[in-house]
């Protein structure tokens, strides 16, 4: 899936309305929204995982998790990197969800999140 050029396409103003709001539509309603964050969330526990595995990250770093969702990859790289603190952008009633999973996971002083479509500026 084409993420970073869908973002970098959808900041330039080359990706077009369709595209751009459909996510948007999406994830505004809560309950459509709860219903694919948390199947998101669970299939990418072991994603995550292997890249704890592979990266090594030593001492203090920041994570900008840009559409990271309900924070799966954040929390599990945040376990495994003790000095690492991460910030998650994503739709406001996604992030409402990863609050919980981060609360959850005893990493709310580490984990900071930011309302917003990561496809327009300002977050």
């Amino acid at each position: 899936y084409p993420l970073p050029e869908q973002i970098e396409r959808g900041l330039e103003g080359s990706l077009g309305a369709v595209a751009t709001k459909r996510y948007a539509d999406w994830f505004s309603d809560p309950e459509e929204a709860r219903l694919y964050s948390e199947s998101q969330h669970a299939g990418s526990i072991g994603p995550a995982r292997q890249l704890a595995k592979a990266l090594e990250i030593e001492g203090p770093a920041r994570l900008l998790d840009v559409g990271g969702g309900t924070g799966a990859f954040a929390i599990t790289l945040c376990k495994a990197f003790p000095e690492l603190t991460a910030t998650i952008v994503d739709f406001p009633n996604v992030a409402a969800l990863g609050r919980r999973y981060v609360e959850e996971a005893g990493l709310s002083d580490r984990i900071a999140d930011a309302d917003g479509d990561a496809l327009e500026k300002g977050w």
